[in-house]
């Protein structure tokens, strides 16, 4: 009983430790290095809340921004305050938002990995994705949170589609696209990877077992397939209808957003300030000649396939010097991957039987899919986009789905110079250790030097 006592005494005093040492870091980047309100867009979040606060329904949507975290600032906001004032509240919301968010994801992280996984998994991502981003009044974190849960439900709905969570899912990827506009293309990816593996390789299947005389799947486990996905689809629409509406009488377009629609297309930040943007693209359709309008059509007639392959190449580049570069997330990345990697050429047999149980080659394929599909668009858009805070919203995703496959899977390892097995608990001290050794070493001095808004 002491015992127990003793360890339950020492969780509650590392817990208060870590989140002292946590608050303390989102704190210095809050009040001694974001000092700056005109910096990565946050005047701008500022500002569209409070036209939200004046009128919700004819502000819902400026061709940008989206809606729901500017919504969540406006109630800080009251007329007669000042913009320092406002600056402040809002760094400090959004530090608690933060720590609320994460006391959320691990509660999602013991729902699928032991205890220990859990905690290694929220201290990395605490440390190196929220703590440096808390004190700023951005979307990024609430965006992350949304896009992990909304991901772990696409997941669950390839997996094992049923009711609750095509429902779940459709109100999830609403409230992620009202956070930011490119949650859309997981909506697209999921719509896509659920047409074909649970609706038309079934249909295929049944076919093909019927003209050998095989047993095939009841016609009613088809049926209930198409109406889950109307099912999410008709949530998605519901939960998002007052924006797209707005977006619709303004635009002319439902899914209207400046970034997706015309700067992706331009090749340079120069060309955005003196083509669409300078035109009212964010009050209207931009007042320009229609052959001038960047779209994905022009873009392709005008470019060659070598400039193409070199904008993918530079983004590439741009992207990994962000990540090695950038507050640490990258090594622990890379890390995981190698030991999964590692893992499955060790026991590539078992890996194959893993694969073949419980439908895990669909979720893989889709998994492949999902973040090659990000990866692109990431890269491509690194032209325009810059700084790491657009790759980073796949970055829990994708840590997650390493930490979840070597909590099935497993990784072992025999060496014959030290004489010691290593397996995955290994990984995870060590790994521990090097987080303790950043926050000691490290991360002081990046939080206290570099502005990391971007």
């Amino acid at each position: 009983m002491e015992d127990k006592f003793s360890l339950n005494s020492a969780k509650i005093i590392l817990t208060a430790i870590f989140l002292s040492i946590y608050v303390i870091g989102a704190s210095v980047q809050a009040f001694y290095v974001n000092t700056d309100i005109d910096q990565a867009d946050q005047e701008d979040y500022l500002s569209r809340a409070m036209s939200l606060k004046t009128d919700l329904f004819k502000n819902m949507s400026d061709g940008n921004r989206m809606p729901l975290y500017p919504y969540l600032l406006s109630f800080l906001y009251h007329p007669g305050m000042s913009m320092e004032e406002y600056f402040r509240r809002g760094k400090i919301f959004n530090i608690i938002l933060s720590i609320l968010l994460l006391f959320a994801l691990y509660l999602i992280f013991r729902r699928y990995l032991e205890g220990p996984e859990s905690k290694i998994l929220l201290l990395i991502i605490g440390f190196t994705v929220f703590m440096p981003r808390a004190g700023y009044v951005q979307c990024e974190l609430p965006f992350y949170f949304l896009v992990f849960c909304a991901f772990i439900l696409y997941w669950r709905g390839l997996e094992r589609p049923s009711w609750w969570v095509a429902a779940s899912a459709g109100v999830l990827a609403g409230l992620s696209y009202l956070t930011k506009g490119s949650a859309l293309p997981a909506v697209v990816w999921f719509i896509g990877c659920y047409l074909i593996f649970n609706i038309t390789v079934p249909i295929i299947k049944n076919i093909s077992d019927y003209s050998k005389k095989r047993e095939i799947l009841p016609q009613r486990h088809i049926l209930r397939n198409i109406v889950l996905l109307v099912v999410f689809i008709l949530i998605f629409l519901v939960t998002v209808s007052p924006y797209i509406s707005v977006n619709k009488r303004v635009f002319g377009q439902y899914f209207y957003n400046v970034n997706s629609t015309f700067y992706i297309w331009y090749d340079s930040w120069k060309e955005v300030q003196e083509g669409t943007r300078a035109h009212g693209d964010r009050a209207g359709w931009p007042a320009m000649p229609r052959q001038e309008i960047p779209s994905a059509e022009k873009y392709l007639r005008e470019h060659t396939f070598s400039q193409i392959a070199g904008r993918l190449g530079g983004g590439f580049i741009f992207i990994t010097t962000n990540a090695l570069g950038g507050f640490g997330y990258a090594q622990y990345f890379c890390i995981y991957f190698f030991i999964c990697i590692w893992a499955i050429v060790k026991k590539y047999e078992a890996f194959r039987a893993y694969l073949n149980r419980d439908n895990h080659w669909t979720v893989a394929i889709s998994l492949v899919l999902y973040f090659s599909f990000y990866f692109l668009l990431y890269i491509f858009g690194a032209a325009i986009f810059k700084g790491p805070r657009h790759p980073l919203a796949q970055y829990i995703p994708a840590l997650f789905v390493m930490f979840y496959f070597l909590s099935r899977f497993g990784f072992s390892h025999y060496s014959q110079k030290l004489k010691c097995q290593f397996n995955t608990r290994e990984v995870h001290i060590a790994v521990f250790c090097l987080l303790v050794l950043d926050l000691a070493f490290q991360m002081p001095y990046k939080l206290y030097k570099v502005f990391l808004g971007w």
